[in-house]
């Protein structure tokens, strides 16, 4: 059974509406995250439920803490809403999409796992997801030694699926069977968990509880990796670009001094917005200030969306920075 929210607190104050990503875009009162809720508490069929991107920010300045971006998915998942045909990297209907953009990246890139062996246990354990894995395992590399470097035995786990890809594309069932899978891997240990993704901390700690009664484990266990670290280490003095700071990872108020900070949502969790054209408008001018030549973030799927929509400026994944 899925959680319960209680949506009751919604004063339908406005502050939602100028942090929302798809009312900037779309100017409509149902597209505004009160506006959803409203459609939502009656029942109502409207495109604009569909819209919504999870990411978050409407709770963030919400005096009541309601939780938007987690109903709607859920309501996502309940409908079975469709998405994507069949997750299969071997074939994809446009060139321009975010999944032909991972296919790509993930066969020039020489995996993490073959520039092993890496121990499978340890103080620490990193997540080891599709991004970590294929798309900046020289960062995933990186980031090992700097803990290493730090006095951590450090383990990694096998290549593990958060899910999110499957509910964002796919379906309610393909996204349980997977993170059913994950999850039960993940509790054969109990050491602390990092991840190098802010949307799979996202989903581990808070998509999976809802969905899973046992994982409430993770809650205590699962760490994002740039707070973490952030805390323990200033590495962010000699960045030569700017940091982009994806939504799932604002809650944890990551330190950002030193940084130039690019704060916009990329759209990544909503499948049709992966495509170019249907990009934001005016979303490229405003993440890509004149000047700005590097960028960096900590999200597997702002990273993907931004190498999409083009350089410059040149993204990497915060990792691959430790290297520099």
């Amino acid at each position: 059974p899925m959680k319960d929210l209680n949506l009751e607190l919604c004063s339908r104050c406005g502050r939602c509406l100028a942090v929302c990503p798809s009312y900037a875009r779309h100017r409509k009162e149902p597209y505004s995250p009160r506006g959803r809720l409203f459609l939502f508490t009656q029942g109502l069929s409207h495109p604009a439920l569909k819209a919504c991107l999870s990411c978050g920010r409407c709770t963030l300045v919400c005096p009541n803490q309601v939780q938007v971006g987690e109903a709607m998915w859920l309501e996502k998942r309940k409908r079975g809403l469709p998405g994507a045909p069949r997750l299969d990297f071997s074939f994809w209907p446009r060139e321009d999409t975010l999944g032909a953009e991972l296919v790509r990246l993930a066969r020039a890139r020489k995996s993490f796992t073959a520039q092993g062996p890496w121990p499978s246990e340890g103080e620490v354990l990193l997540f080891l997801s599709c991004g970590a894995e294929y798309l900046y395992p020289q960062g995933t590399k990186a980031l090992y030694q700097t803990l290493e470097a730090l006095g951590l035995k450090v383990g990694v786990t096998e290549v593990l699926c958060c899910g999110l890809p499957l509910a964002s594309w796919v379906s309610k069932e393909a996204f349980l069977k997977t993170a059913r899978k994950t999850l039960e891997r993940l509790l054969k240990s109990s050491a602390p968990l990092l991840t190098l993704c802010a949307s799979c901390y996202w989903v581990l700690t808070t998509l999976y509880p809802m969905v899973f009664e046992e994982a409430e484990s993770l809650k205590g266990r699962v760490l994002e990796a740039f707070t973490w670290l952030g805390q323990r280490v200033q590495l962010w003095e000699k960045f030569p670009g700017a940091f982009h700071l994806p939504c799932h990872l604002k809650p944890l108020q990551p330190s950002l001094e030193g940084l130039e900070v690019i704060d916009v949502c990329c759209g990544t969790p909503k499948g049709s917005e992966f495509l170019l054209r249907k990009s934001p408008p005016g979303f490229k001018k405003a993440l890509f200030p004149s000047g700005i030549s590097l960028l960096a973030t900590a999200c597997t799927g702002c990273y993907l969306k931004i190498k999409v929509l083009g350089s410059p400026p040149i993204v990497k994944h915060w990792t691959e920075w430790l290297s520099v």
